[in-house]
């Protein structure tokens, strides 16, 4: 798997988890991740098999353990080049994700800070 695909499955994994770690699975988030599928299948950035996988991912829960492992090995997958844009651009999906519903709820502001502070740690080990 390529690491568009894997940048892809990690979004999809980050807004599963995002979008429904408040206990409010409120119906702008999912529209958000839904939209952000939709794009990808209009664009021809994911196959059938892949946009299947995505929706499973979508269902499906994940611990806060599992997303900060999980971003670690996507940016292990990077060269060091490109880091911090596409970390970024991640960081930036997040956001717009939480705020989806018009509320940052406090669980998700403190699973952004505990993920940024992941990804912090790691790029200051990769330069």
């Amino acid at each position: 798997m390529d690491k568009k695909e894997q940048l892809i499955l990690l979004l999809a994994e980050l807004g599963a988890f995002f979008s429904k770690c408040d206990a409010d699975y409120d119906i702008r988030e999912k529209d958000f991740v839904s939209r952000y599928l939709k794009v990808l299948q209009e664009n021809n950035a994911v196959t059938e098999a892949m946009c299947q996988s995505l929706h499973a991912i979508g269902e499906s829960e994940f611990s806060i353990e599992q997303i900060l492992s999980d971003t670690k090995s996507f940016m292990n997958l990077l060269d060091k080049e490109e880091v911090d844009d596409c970390m970024s651009a991640v960081d930036d999906f997040i956001v717009k994700l939480i705020h989806a519903d018009g509320v940052v709820h406090e669980q998700e502001d403190l699973y952004l800070k505990q993920w940024r502070e992941i990804v912090r740690l790691d790029l200051k080990s990769m330069k």
